[in-house]
């Protein structure tokens, strides 16, 4: 059953729990974030064994980009929710 939004006082335990996910989402988001800097960081940094392929940074670099995108993509859904919770 819906409850109207006129009603004075009315919450919604739903959207209180989904406030609860997204800071969760925005903490892991942020986390995910720092994560794939840190390793693009590294892959940068750090040189290479002597011998090894050229391939296997490449990779770790596409893996960073994952994983960026992947905090991005939690960060701004959990901005969304939050912003919506202040309206």
């Amino acid at each position: 059953m819906c409850i109207p939004c006129s009603q004075a006082g009315a919450k919604d335990p739903n959207f209180d729990q989904a406030v609860s996910d997204a800071e969760s989402d925005r903490f892991w988001g942020r986390a995910m974030i720092v994560a794939a800097i840190t390793l693009v960081a590294v892959v940068l940094l750090v040189p290479a064994r002597q011998g090894a392929s050229p391939g296997s940074k490449i990779a770790l670099l596409g893996l960073a980009l994952v994983i960026l995108g992947g905090g991005l993509k939690k960060t701004v859904a959990a901005a969304r929710v939050l912003r919506a919770k202040r309206k």
